[in-house]
């Protein structure tokens, strides 16, 4: 299998630093982040679903932990990568239900993560047990009319209900990160 790579690491890196930006933007902060414009430009050309999840760093016994902040996106492209990916980061910033409005004091101790998500594939569970790679892959799972979105950090996690096979209508979609199942 090919592994869906729609952006290379200094694009990543690019959009990131201008996520960042955004974010610090609505929190009336000037970022002075060094963004190539001609990787903005690339990935305003591309179509392709987004998540943008922010996670709090959080030292706890000795050790740093990623405490998610806020995760906000969509499997399928609105406009373009680029305007998905700063309405998505905006809205987990701000908007997430789960979470209060991000303060200065708090970014400054967030990452970013973005996930890119491919268009959608049908697969069985045989696909799913075979030849799903955890961490990479996502799921998008429709159970009883409602849909639940996972992103690839978070199906190792509940890889066991899959394998155990408690899942039987699937649509698979990859990322760079990610692909949906339903």
């Amino acid at each position: 299998m090919e592994l869906f790579r729609p952006l290379n690491e200094q694009e990543y890196t690019s959009l990131i630093r201008y996520l960042r930006a955004k974010i610090l933007e609505r929190l009336g902060v000037k970022a002075d982040y060094e963004i190539d414009p001609t990787h903005l430009v690339k990935i305003a050309e591309l179509k392709l679903g987004v998540f943008v999840s922010i996670e709090k760093l959080m030292y706890s016994d000795g050790m740093i932990k990623r405490v998610l902040r806020g995760s906000m996106g969509t499997i399928r492209p609105i406009k373009n990568l680029l305007e998905d990916s700063v309405t998505a980061a905006l809205h987990a910033a701000f908007y997430d239900p789960r979470f209060s409005p991000i303060s200065i004091a708090e970014f400054k101790n967030c990452v970013l993560e973005v996930t890119v998500i491919s268009p959608l594939m049908d697969v069985d569970m045989d696909w799913v047990r075979k030849e799903m790679i955890l961490g990479y892959h996502g799921l998008y799972i429709v159970d009883s009319g409602k849909a639940t979105i996972l992103l690839p950090q978070k199906v190792v996690e509940i890889a066991r209900i899959i394998i155990k096979g408690r899942v039987s209508n699937l649509e698979l979609t990859t990322s760079s990160r990610s692909f949906v199942i339903r």
